[in-house]
């Protein structure tokens, strides 16, 4: 009898132990999976260098090029993904067929927007090696400049890291352009310089935490990519259920000798 009230503790035990090990095991660390984010600041001032983080924004994905999700047609924008606002100029990134790239779209092609506008802006590339190029231009007959050329027909690929754009739009209708493709640890400085019928800016994610950006002449936001781990250890609720279930059994075991 005594020999098996031995046996039948030492089996409990050894449960007990098992399970600890098994918890034990799955609290070690493992190697943490990264998540690719694109980080969103902007400077507290014009030229003040120092830039407060507004937020991280994800790409739209998609399996056509860049050019065929802009989806020119009738002098503005066509894609369908972003649901333009009237005097607004939308920011937002595309993971494309033909690489990632950086739409800025101005304005909203709806009958309801009577005004039109203008807008002059730069972007500043960093941290590409094989920099980038006006992948669409919404409209042609406006002006685009690629570390200072003028793009047109016959170099309308020209790669570069500085980009500048005077574009104008009528009612209803947008302006815009896409740069890319964004490779390696990039990032991008964008400005407005001069602008009329705007009134907001507004960086767009796919999962919708869109992100409202100060309009201010010469007021830069910062858009670059960050690597954020995933832990991925975690506590096995398995595990804790049997130690619970191996530690109330010995207490009963127990309370009954």
């Amino acid at each position: 009898m005594i020999e098996q009230k031995m046996k039948g503790r030492f089996k409990l035990r050894l449960a007990i132990s098992v399970a600890g090990f098994a918890i034990a095991g799955l609290l070690v660390p493992k190697a943490a999976e990264a998540v690719t984010l694109y980080r969103v600041s902007q400077e507290t001032a014009v030229n003040s260098d120092n830039y407060n983080l507004l937020g991280y924004i994800k790409p739209f994905v998609t399996t056509q090029t860049v050019s065929q999700y802009y989806n020119y047609k009738n002098s503005s924008f066509g894609g369908s993904n972003i649901q333009l606002v009237n005097d607004r100029s939308h920011l937002f990134l595309v993971q494309a067929k033909d690489g990632l790239a950086l739409f800025s779209v101005h304005n909203s092609p709806a009958a309801s927007d009577r005004t039109g506008g203008n807008a002059r802006m730069q972007f500043d590339l960093l941290g590409d090696p094989n920099k980038s190029s006006f992948m669409v231009r919404d409209d042609a007959s406006d002006t685009y400049l690629v570390n200072g050329t003028v793009i047109n027909g016959a170099n309308s690929t020209l790669i570069g890291d500085t980009f500048t754009t005077t574009q104008n739009w009528q009612p209803g209708k947008t302006d815009g352009f896409a740069i890319g493709s964004l490779n390696d640890n990039w990032t991008m400085f964008a400005r407005f310089t001069a602008r009329t019928n705007l009134n907001s800016w507004t960086a767009y994610s796919q999962d919708g935490a869109n992100i409202s950006l100060a309009l201010e002449n010469n007021r830069r936001v910062k858009i670059d990519k960050v690597e954020i781990p995933e832990p991925t250890a975690t506590l096995s609720l398995l595990a804790v259920g049997a130690l619970g279930v191996g530690t109330s059994a010995l207490r009963r075991k127990k309370n009954c000798e």
